[in-house]
């Protein structure tokens, strides 16, 4: 026993070396010790089997840690032994689905459930379809020896099929076997669909129809006036020509029909439509001609009637274009000298006077009733200050350099001409306006109506040095004064009146005497 041991550490059982044996009759108790008292014997024993007693319970505590210990490992181990049973029938399981060749079980292609199937099988039943669809696109535009062909190449013509399907194919191929696995057991659970695209560009296709309907479709050529004689008085007329015409929806339509039947080797022929010419030469000749027409008596000195001569001569043969706007003075230009004008009367300021181009009032005023007559728009017009002698009251178109002007437009679809000259015989001023006509042999009249006479007022002084202080000269009559109307009427070929306009107001004031005065 160890120096520090004690019988109760090590946990041996008292009564083993502490009680005495029990008494044997007849014998004594053996020298050097006393024999206990009988009652005292008793109570020691038990106190001290009562004392160990207490030290055996303390120290008796890690026997259930140990025991459950014990039972854990035991139940852990019987656990370890079911897992790893499980663990390798779940392996088994793994190894056997993640073996299986071909597509997984739950993939479809367009429609189609490939599970099982190897990849070679499903690429070429893929690339079979693919190559029939590819024949059936072969379509020819047709138009006698021009051809446009409709097939793969122009149309650009693909398919996804080849990468779609192998993209099915790596399903549950890549990664560890336990990845796989999980790939495949969910596409087990939940399917995967995948679509292959075909087909050709929409965009090349309508290019080709439209670039065919383009080159075969041509537009009417119209007749047209050429030129005018102005001796003659004939117009000369280039020549009409149908075109034809292709209808790009329509055609698109047919191609896409042909190459939606899938049926290769298919012919469209083109079909051009005529297309007619609006304006003829028969129309042409039917609709021009002579526009409107006026004429003037010329009386008045020779310088006067120069002018209106040379007035005519600058105008005649004038073209004005559809959209143009004529102007009189800027046609016959400044009146001078240098250029052939002489010195005549006229009417300014509401008095006589004299100037250089004297008279080309009544070459405007001729043409601006010609131009009534034909129904051209009048841009600019003024009256003069008193009524001229050659017209109604009213229907007079003063001009000077260079205002008032006189100014109307071509409102018309083609050229119009003027012809224009001074007979010197009759002294008649002549205006005429050749060009389109107003339809179905309609005509314009003109109406002039004087609505009011106007009185002179009081003489009028005009202050002078040329005369003596107070004496007077009477140099201008009183004249009256005038409102005037003009109304244009339409007519119909027969003559019946169809509508009537108004189209002009003027006022000519009344002047009473003048005199001039010396100061």
């Amino acid at each position: 026993m160890a120096k520090n041991d004690s019988i109760i550490d090590l946990e041996l059982d008292p009564d083993l070396y502490f009680d005495e044996p029990p008494e044997e009759k007849g014998k004594k108790a053996p020298r050097g010790r006393k024999a206990p008292k009988k009652g005292k014997k008793r109570g020691h024993a038990a106190k001290a089997r009562k004392k160990n007693k207490k030290k055996v319970s303390r120290k008796a505590w890690w026997a259930w840690p140990v025991t459950i210990v014990m039972l854990c490992a035991l139940l852990g181990l019987g656990l370890a032994v079911v897992y790893e049973k499980y663990q390798y029938e779940d392996f088994t399981q793994m190894r056997e689905v993640v073996a299986r060749p071909g597509f997984c079980q739950g993939i479809t292609i367009d429609g189609q459930d490939v599970t099982g199937r190897m990849l070679d099988d499903v690429l070429a039943q893929w690339r079979g379809e693919d190559e029939a669809r590819r024949a059936g696109l072969d379509v020819t535009l047709v138009n006698d020896a021009d051809t446009w062909v409709l097939n793969t190449e122009t149309l650009a013509y693909d398919s996804d099929y080849e990468s779609v399907i192998r993209e099915a194919w790596t399903l549950g191929r890549e990664g560890t076997p336990r990845e796989r696995y999980q790939v495949i057991r969910d596409i087990q659970a939940n399917g995967r669909a995948f679509t292959t695209t075909s087909g050709y560009d929409d965009g090349l296709l309508r290019g080709i129809v439209t670039q065919a309907a383009e080159s075969l479709s041509t537009p009417a050529v119209e007749a047209d006036v050429i030129d005018f004689d102005i001796e003659t008085l004939q117009f000369t007329f280039s020549s009409e020509a149908i075109g034809t015409y292709v209808d790009a929806d329509a055609l698109y339509d047919q191609a896409l029909q042909a190459l939606s039947a899938g049926q290769g080797g298919q012919t469209i022929a083109i079909v051009q439509e005529p297309v007619m010419p609006t304006v003829t030469r028969q129309y042409l000749s039917e609709n021009m001609g002579l526009m409107g027409e006026a004429q003037t008596d010329v009386a008045g000195s020779y310088e006067r009637r120069n002018n209106v001569r040379m007035a005519t001569e600058m105008l005649n043969g004038v073209c004005i274009m559809p959209g143009e706007t004529f102007s009189f003075n800027g046609t016959v230009g400044k009146r001078t000298e240098e250029r052939g004008f002489m010195m005549a009367p006229v009417y300014a300021n509401g008095m006589s006077a004299t100037e250089i181009g004297g008279g080309v009032c009544q070459v405007s005023t001729t043409l601006f009733n010609s131009v009534l007559y034909a129904d051209l728009n009048v841009v600019s017009r003024s009256p003069h200050t008193r009524p001229a002698s050659y017209v109604p009251i009213g229907l007079d178109a003063t001009v000077s350099w260079d205002i008032p002007d006189f100014k109307f437009m071509n409102d018309t679809s083609y050229p119009v001409w003027l012809v224009t000259h001074y007979d010197a015989d009759k002294r008649v001023c002549y205006t005429s306006i050749y060009g389109q006509k107003l339809p179905n042999g309609m005509y314009v009249g003109l109406e002039a109506i004087t609505t009011e006479e106007l009185e002179p007022g009081d003489p009028v002084y005009i202050p002078t040095h040329d005369l003596p202080r107070g004496e007077t000269q009477r140099i201008e009559s009183p004249v009256k004064g005038y409102k005037a109307e003009v109304y244009k009427i339409y007519y119909n070929a027969d003559g019946t009146e169809m509508d009537r306009m108004l189209y002009i107001r003027s006022t000519y004031d009344a002047v009473g005497t003048k005199y001039l005065i010396g100061q």
